[in-house]
């Protein structure tokens, strides 16, 4: 079932729809104002797009998304309010973050100063740092969910393909598993050998969106899936100093860690990527 477009100025629960923020394959973002705390609310409403494949349900993946956001508490990553059903409409209410996508910031303006991006990187890794110890794997970093605002902070958002942490070996199985978790040009190569998440997956995908960040190019493009794959398993990890001559060499040396073929040979954790960046930072 697809959103109509009529529901603009209709009121799901205390939220009045205001215009749409971003689209997605789960799910259509609109700006609401909550009309009983009178503040902005960024409002999810699940699209039913996605068919019921797989044994995969939408509306159990949605209730996933919500569950695992509520797990965190952190000021770089977007907060969720709670959730609501508006007739046949599931919905999340988030925080609405007043910025742009780190994406549309470096298609709009060029590539970040090395500085800005590795603010951004740190603020990010934070942001991951915070949900792995809260038990979530992200498992879709990239520009498109680093909500950039004015002032320069940087939050995490789109939990739509996080996964719980395993416990340890019986534990129940997620919906989300058995899918390849992550947007291909972020995937990280175990990933593609259909290993499971972990902490070093997202650590790899930060990478690469850093990457992203400094230069305004992916670190491996391709055509298709299979070269994008290929690219990710066996090519070089590109030079950073080769696209931006300026940058100081530490931040090819986290690039390098981060898409570290082998997850064993990237940072430990996020909050050691934290460090890294913020080292940076101070020289």
């Amino acid at each position: 079932m697809s959103i109509p477009a009529y529901v603009l100025g209709k009121r799901f629960g205390p939220f009045m729809l205001e215009r749409v923020l971003g689209r997605g394959r789960m799910g259509v973002v609109y700006l609401a104002r909550d009309e009983a705390l009178l503040r902005p609310t960024a409002l999810k409403v699940l699209s039913w797009m996605m068919p019921k494949r797989e044994g995969i349900n939408p509306e159990a993946w949605f209730l996933s998304e919500a569950r695992s956001m509520a797990r965190i508490n952190h000021p770089n990553v977007v907060q969720i309010y709670g959730v609501g059903k508006h007739e046949a409409y599931r919905y999340i209410a988030m925080e609405y973050v007043a910025g742009d996508p780190a994406e549309m910031l470096v298609a709009r303006h060029g590539p970040m100063s090395p500085e800005r991006a590795t603010e951004t990187l740190a603020q990010a890794a934070a942001a991951l740092s915070a949900t792995h110890e809260a038990g979530v794997f992200h498992c879709d970093v990239k520009p498109e969910n680093l909500l950039v605002t004015s002032s320069g902070a940087t939050k995490l958002g789109d939990f739509g393909m996080a996964r719980p942490v395993p416990a340890g070996k019986g534990t129940e199985r997620s919906e989300r598993d058995g899918v390849r978790a992550g947007t291909p040009f972020y995937t990280a190569p175990e990933l593609w050998r259909g290993e499971p998440a972990s902490h070093a997956t997202d650590v790899y995908a930060l990478g690469a969106t850093y990457f992203y960040l400094l230069t305004g190019r992916r670190p491996f493009e391709g055509a298709d899936l299979d070269t994008v794959r290929e690219a990710h398993l066996h090519f070089a990890i590109p030079d950073v100093a080769s696209f931006v001559p300026n940058a100081p060499p530490g931040c090819g040396h986290i690039v390098r860690r981060c898409l570290a073929k082998s997850a064993r040979d990237r940072f430990a954790s996020a909050q050691a990527l934290v460090w890294e960046a913020v080292s940076l930072l101070r020289k």
